[in-house]
């Protein structure tokens, strides 16, 4: 599969560009680890309510206000994990789902077919900054864990904006960086975090708060995310051997200990004024 260039227009957008490309290899090259060591659901913290992904998928999709009929975007959809969860658990949903992958786009398209969801959800291979998608045309949107890779988080918001009708919501799981870097350590380990995942330097709760307002929405609900842990993320980087427990391939290259990063797990509810 093949997925359109990035859009640079002389306006800044070249140096977006660049940064989506880095996302665009990082999961191409690992994407097919990913599933195999994780499943479809790759997310880095599960909430409280259950052992598996699922769970949190459809606990996540509850706070976004997902409901049967309506016609959501999966904003960042990965290998197609949450979006089969919950257009399975909500009849006559509908999603269109994005990712920079094409990889991607492949591994969340033969996902969905198998779970028998392919004419119910749709994987489309796009820059969220930049949908194919007409004015208004969801009831709304989520972005898990994938909001943390737009270097320009003031042109995603408006551009979810245009795409989320009047009183539609859009739903933000993500990491933010806290207010202030209180060590060397801390902005060494931020720094590791954001050369690991190819992310940008992330914004925090507050910053996108105001820029959620500027772009034309309403801030229903800023919080972290109590008692959310990374325990099955890490779980999913281990096998059990001859010689007993190690690192499976996700785990030798991603599995590193990085206990000052400074950021907080939270969730964004916005509604589209």
């Amino acid at each position: 599969m093949t997925c359109p260039g990035f859009r640079s227009d002389g306006d800044g957008f070249g140096a977006t560009a660049a940064q989506l490309s880095r996302v665009r290899a990082l999961y191409d090259t690992w994407s097919p680890t990913f599933v195999a060591c994780a499943g479809t659901t790759h997310q880095t913290v599960l909430l409280p309510v259950g052992p598996t992904p699922t769970a949190t998928n459809l606990e996540l999709a509850k706070r976004a206000g997902v409901a049967a009929g309506e016609h959501w975007l999966d904003a960042g959809c990965g290998a197609g994990g949450p979006a089969g969860d919950i257009a399975s658990a909500h009849n006559g949903l509908l999603v269109d789902a994005v990712t920079l992958s094409p990889v991607q786009q492949g591994l969340a398209s033969a996902e969905l077919a198998r779970r028998g969801l392919a004419d119910r959800v749709a994987v489309h291979c796009a820059d969220y900054h930049d949908l194919p998608f007409a004015d208004a045309a969801f009831d709304g949107a989520w972005l898990f864990e994938s909001a943390c890779y737009s270097p320009d988080p003031a042109r995603l918001l408006a551009e979810l904006r245009r795409v989320v009708r009047r009183g539609g919501r859009v739903y933000v799981k993500d990491l933010f960086r806290k207010p202030r870097v209180a060590s060397a350590a801390a902005q060494r380990d931020l720094l590791l975090l954001q050369e690991l995942w190819a992310l940008p330097t992330p914004a925090t709760l507050a910053q996108w708060q105001k820029l959620a307002r500027t772009a034309g929405f309403a801030v229903v609900r800023a919080a972290p995310l109590e008692g959310a842990t990374a325990y099955w993320y890490t779980g999913t980087m281990f096998e059990l051997g001859p010689a007993g427990l190690r690192r499976n391939a996700f785990g030798e290259h991603f599995a590193v200990n990085m206990p000052a990063v400074p950021v907080v797990w939270a969730e964004l509810l916005l509604q589209a004024a």
